[in-house]
């Protein structure tokens, strides 16, 4: 925050000042405090963040949401529409505040240029596009866009758009991955490029979502439970219409979610109690690397560190069961936990989503 670049940034922001956009407090990520943003001044203040996406990119062909960020935490902005209007990739600037808006128009210029055909890939500098200093681009896991583009997840209704994350340098023009970069900006500017958590270097809040249980083994073996003959495969019939037809079971977690895997080899992740799915990997290798970072998050660590506290075992065979789906209110606790057989989770689960239209 003390760099000689971060300075100069603000000035140059607080002196020309951030024009043609509207802003609005929102909630994107987390329940987390947002703004968005066209590229152009709008009057759409009543419109929910989706709905206003889509309509900035019918009228401009593309879009700007602004998250805001919490107690200690960089905000950050990204793009939706870039990928749908001209086959970008849509674009990702995390910011050295907690106020999005300090780099606003550097986002907002990068948008501009793509809108008149420039394109900006990984790996190459581009000097000026942060005020006075170059900026670079790096290209974003699939594994982190729940946690920083839910709008974006929404508008494309799936995962298969690409983004890049657009960097800034510090106060002596090195970027996160170079030799002697500024440790002390180095939590201000996560690389979403890596998949593992200690690598991406989040900020302390959201790595403490991906800590692990102490002691708790992530490898396969353990996190997935043993269906037996119980019938798990045909158990998916009812989650087919959200999963694809040409996806097969790798397996089933302690808490009744699914990992799949399809035929381009990509693995992909089934909430069952949320009737989503991601794609979380890019083979089955990269999954079991992600495992040890992931793994928290895709077993829902708190409730299983719960449920061990209070010494309840899972039975062979069965999974960990919501009694009433999160999906339709159930809360993410031990008191709203049965045990049951994977086939009779998966199931119950999948015709309750399918009956609510429920695709994530």
């Amino acid at each position: 925050m003390h760099n000689a670049w971060l300075v100069a940034v603000l000035v140059f922001v607080v002196t020309i000042g951030v024009v043609g956009f509207a802003i609005s407090g929102r909630a994107d990520r987390s329940g987390q405090p947002s703004s968005t943003a066209g590229p152009e001044a709008t009057e759409l203040d009543a419109q929910e963040p989706l709905e206003w996406a889509q309509s900035d990119v019918e009228r401009f062909g593309w879009h700007i949401v602004a998250v805001e960020g919490g107690a200690g935490e960089p905000g950050y902005l990204f793009t939706i529409g870039l990928w749908r209007t001209y086959r970008h990739p849509e674009v990702l600037l995390i910011v050295p505040s907690s106020d999005p808006m300090v780099l606003a128009k550097n986002l907002h210029a990068v948008g501009q240029a793509v809108s008149r055909g420039q394109r900006f890939e990984p790996g190459t500098s581009y000097p000026g596009l942060m005020g006075k200093h170059p900026g670079m681009f790096r290209p974003i896991h699939v594994s982190w866009y729940p946690l920083y583009l839910e709008t974006a997840l929404g508008f494309y209704g799936s995962e298969a758009f690409p983004v890049i994350q657009q960097f800034w340098p510090d106060g002596n023009g090195r970027f996160p991955w170079q030799d002697g970069f500024d440790e002390g900006s180095a939590g201000l500017q996560p690389r979403l490029e890596e998949f593992e958590v200690g690598k991406a270097n989040l900020p302390p809040r959201l790595a403490a979502e991906f800590s692990g249980l102490d002691g708790f083994d992530f490898r396969p073996e353990t996190v997935l439970v043993d269906p037996g003959s119980s019938g798990t495969e045909s158990s998916l019939a009812p989650w087919r219409w959200l999963i694809g037809e040409d996806t097969r079971l790798l397996g089933v977690t302690l808490m009744g979610d699914v990992f799949l895997q399809d035929p381009k080899g990509k693995i992909r992740w089934l909430d069952t109690g949320q009737g989503q799915v991601e794609r979380v990997a890019e083979n089955e290798e990269e999954w079991r690397r992600m495992l040890p970072s992931h793994g928290p998050r895709w077993l829902h660590a708190e409730v299983l560190e719960q449920l061990r506290a209070a010494g309840i075992e899972l039975p062979p065979g069965q999974v960990f069961s919501w009694r009433l789906l999160p999906m339709l209110g159930g809360s993410l606790s031990p008191d709203n936990i049965d045990m049951v057989p994977p086939a009779v989770h998966l199931t119950a689960s999948g015709r309750q989503a399918q009956a609510l239209g429920h695709c994530g």
